[in-house]
């Protein structure tokens, strides 16, 4: 089957025009990359590298314009929330979790028995001493890491930007830099279109 008409019924039968929520642009995706892998010409390799290309860039606008909210409850298990990539994490639904992180820390003056929780004792402490924010090498990493420091910025944190980093050396940065806490945007080990966020305090 001719490539045009593979991608063509692909998004017929996946993508919705106009509605992130309702396209699916992983699997689109994953059939992509076994049409690359199977191809033996470059050119042919190139044809399905545009294609891959152009649905990464249907996932970022979705990153960056979801105003909805996460399919899946947003909820922290062992190590952190994890969810979708577009569906459950994007820039808003990121932003409202850094959100409820920084009214934690406002709650220590009323509630002091979570300071020993936290590793600090006071609002002002935890500003100053701030947040190493990283994330791993899945797509979208620095958009949403940049939704969250701007959240924490806006709320007077110190941002001890990492950038694509892992998590060990996320959790040793916390420990070397006094930090306060620390965010660190990764799924660990789950599939392709998982996105996570992981919250350690000092």
């Amino acid at each position: 089957m001719h490539h045009e008409t593979i991608i063509t019924e692909l998004y017929k039968k996946h993508v919705v025009q106009g509605n992130h929520a309702k396209s699916d642009f992983f699997i689109v995706i994953k059939e992509l990359l076994g049409q690359k892998a199977a191809s033996t010409h470059d050119d042919d390799k190139d044809l399905w590298q545009q294609e891959i290309d152009r649905v990464y860039s249907l996932i970022q606008d979705e990153l960056l314009t979801n105003q909805g909210i996460p399919l899946s409850q947003v909820k922290f298990g062992t190590s952190g929330w994890r969810g979708i990539l577009g569906k459950d994490f994007f820039c808003k639904s990121v932003a409202q979790v850094a959100e409820a992180i920084v009214n934690l820390y406002n709650e220590l003056e009323n509630e002091p028995e979570i300071a020993a929780a936290l590793g600090v004792t006071t609002l002002q402490e935890a500003k100053d001493r701030g947040c190493v924010l990283g994330f791993d090498n899945r797509f979208g990493g620095n958009i949403l890491a940049g939704a969250v420091a701007d959240v924490l910025t806006a709320n007077g944190f110190t941002v001890h930007y990492a950038g694509e980093s892992s998590t060990g050396v996320l959790s040793a940065a916390v420990l070397i830099m006094e930090a306060a806490f620390s965010i660190n945007l990764t799924p660990s080990h789950n599939p392709l279109e998982y996105a996570g966020f992981k919250f350690n305090a000092a």
